[in-house]
């Protein structure tokens, strides 16, 4: 019986607060105390999230219990990726608790009390995945990058311990030095040596606070902003961006682009050219816009003056790929047009919008008329090829629990309610996004204003 090796490319991972005062600094460890409301304002948020897409028979709240274990317990994780089809996860921090303090789901904290967190979460996951049968690929954080030699012997750490990827650097906005400053090529070169990914994440560029300050509207007693009965999270994201945007002027996050921005920041300042081997993975950015968006920016390059090697086109397609969470039907239509070899699945694992506990479905929805060879590429071999991870034990791993070509290709129906619970959740029957070509170009030529001379 064949069987499709499925990898997702967006799983997310982190501990109760507690779990981290083994591996955190002694002079922070009572800080960790500081992050009991955050905590209940995540635990909060993501109840909202879900009660408020609960459909009987379809999204039932039984079956989503064990949501808030599965960014700490390896079981539970290694049992529903068998219940779901998937051989491995690409784990990226963020899950329904909130973090040692420096994601931008955290309150604003002092530089050094989030480095001590980076170490902190990084040393628990080290060893937290060695419990995970070569199943748990995870995402470390660049840090605050303060000390270049300490920051680099980090990335030196975390190739050591199982991590196969770090973030992009600026994840939380404030006074360092942006990502197109000359300071960072040593840890370009780090990075790319070790054969790590740069992963760059939806909610790159903003403040910590912003969406702290929403966790507190949505438990305050006289809020109707999160209405637990009519929670609405397109709006929650507006809100949320709507309040970085008033709050962080001068930050690279754009609103209506967001984290896109840093991409072609990377190209015009040079970056590619001076490291042509590194990798860029866009993790939750979507992938729709990508077709429109880089024949903008080849068009928008050629009219400043530069001396880049490569059109944005041709970085993209050299540099990047992309793991659009949850994708969009039309996402999966587009594929050729975005890029068959650099687009991956991502199944959002333990999120609100993720395709658990549907993900056998979704894919043999999507997928349904996509040839064998473009779906194994996407749900599993690029994931495989770019990370360079084990394959064959991958492969092993789903001859046992992979979806069979018979699942995905025989033509069951998925009943409308699934589709209806999947949009509601994911936005799965959107149309294409339009790219505001006005706003592109004002960024594209401020950003060539203060890069190109870099």
């Amino acid at each position: 019986m064949q069987r499709i090796t499925v990898v997702s490319g967006d799983g997310h991972f982190g501990g109760a607060i507690d779990n981290y005062k083994p591996y955190i600094d002694p002079a922070y460890r009572d800080r960790l105390d500081d992050l009991a409301s955050e905590d209940a304002g995540n635990l909060a948020f993501t109840g909202m999230q879900r009660n408020s897409m609960l459909v009987p028979g379809v999204y039932e709240k039984e079956r989503l219990a064990i949501a808030t274990d599965l960014g700490d317990d390896v079981a539970k994780r290694l049992a529903v990726q068998d219940d779901q089809g998937i051989s491995g996860e690409i784990l990226l921090v963020g899950t329904d608790h909130t973090q040692p303090f420096f994601t931008v789901t955290n309150r604003v904290y002092p530089s050094d009390v989030r480095d001590a967190g980076v170490r902190a979460y990084h040393r628990w996951v080290a060893d937290v995945i060695s419990e995970g049968d070569g199943r748990l690929f995870p995402v470390g954080y660049a840090g605050e990058i303060q000390d270049m030699d300490e920051s680099i012997a980090e990335l030196q750490w975390m190739a050591e311990h199982g991590f196969v990827s770090v973030f992009l650097p600026g994840y939380v906005t404030d006074t360092r030095a942006p990502i197109y400053d000359r300071y960072y090529d040593p840890f370009w070169t780090a990075v790319a040596d070790l054969g790590l990914v740069v992963n760059l994440h939806v909610g790159w560029g903003m403040p910590q606070g912003a969406i702290t300050n929403l966790f507190d509207m949505a438990l305050a007693a006289d809020s109707k902003a999160l209405d637990i009965d009519g929670f609405d999270l397109e709006n929650f994201g507006s809100q949320v961006m709507e309040m970085m945007d008033a709050n962080n002027e001068g930050s690279p996050f754009a609103l209506d682009v967001g984290p896109r921005q840093g991409v072609w920041q990377l190209m015009i300042s040079g970056v590619f050219d001076r490291h042509p081997t590194l990798k860029l993975m866009m993790t939750e950015l979507r992938a729709d816009w990508v077709p429109a968006t880089l024949a903008f920016l080849d068009q928008q390059f050629a009219k400043h003056p530069h001396d880049l090697e490569l059109t944005p086109s041709e970085y993209f397609y050299r540099n990047c790929a992309l793991t659009p969470t949850s994708p969009h039907r039309v996402e999966v239509q587009m594929r050729h047009e975005i890029g068959v070899d650099h687009f991956l699945f991502g199944a959002d694992i333990p999120h609100p919008e993720s395709t658990w506990p549907h993900t056998r479905e979704w894919i043999r929805h999507a997928f349904a008329s996509v040839p064998e060879e473009d779906t194994r590429k996407i749900l599993g071999g690029n994931a495989i090829r770019f990370y360079n991870l084990d394959s064959a034990h991958l492969d092993e791993i789903a001859a046992k629990i992979g979806p069979t070509v018979e699942e995905v290709y025989g033509g069951i129906d998925v009943d409308q309610q699934y589709l209806d619970n999947w949009h509601n959740r994911a936005g799965y029957l959107k149309p294409v996004e339009q790219i505001n070509t006005d706003k592109l170009a004002e960024l594209v030529d401020a950003d060539f204003a203060q890069l190109g001379n870099r």
